[in-house]
């Protein structure tokens, strides 16, 4: 069967805006964040280090504070909420914002700085004790 050559002209003229219509991508780009949690045993730290199946977004370290192991994810904004409130973990593109604010932490809170596979500096420490006041018994 022969195509008439109209009809082939006009398929032929056709695939690439198909094909280009489907490339079009109106998405959102996804911004990223890290996340720092703890663990107390070396179980709790495997399993989260299994979890992330080997992704260069997940990372495990020893500590020497009094949780023994911290997990470090990079996650997708808005995807995760961390309970853990007791450490704090700050985020830098260069390594002279990162530096002041490792010199900007207390030593009693312990500071680690590092660098992530994506590029940006990591500075986490133990949060600072509540400083609320407390009522009296006037």
């Amino acid at each position: 069967m022969k195509m008439p050559p109209r009809l082939l002209a006009a398929v032929v003229l056709l695939i690439p805006l198909v094909a280009g219509a489907q490339s079009i991508c109106p998405c959102v780009p996804v911004s990223h964040f890290w996340t720092v949690s703890s663990c107390d045993t070396w179980d709790c730290a495997a399993s989260a280090f299994i979890l992330g199946s080997g992704s260069p977004d997940v990372m495990v370290m020893p500590t020497s504070a009094d949780a023994q192991w911290l997990i470090l994810r990079r996650v997708a904004s808005g995807t995760e909420v961390v309970a853990d409130s007791s450490f704090t973990l700050d985020s830098f593109e260069g390594i002279g914002d990162a530096m002041t604010r490792y010199n900007g932490i207390d030593a009693t809170l312990r500071p680690i700085m590092l660098s992530a596979p994506d590029g940006k500096i990591l500075v986490v420490a133990r949060r600072p004790p509540d400083t609320r006041r407390r009522p009296t018994g006037r």
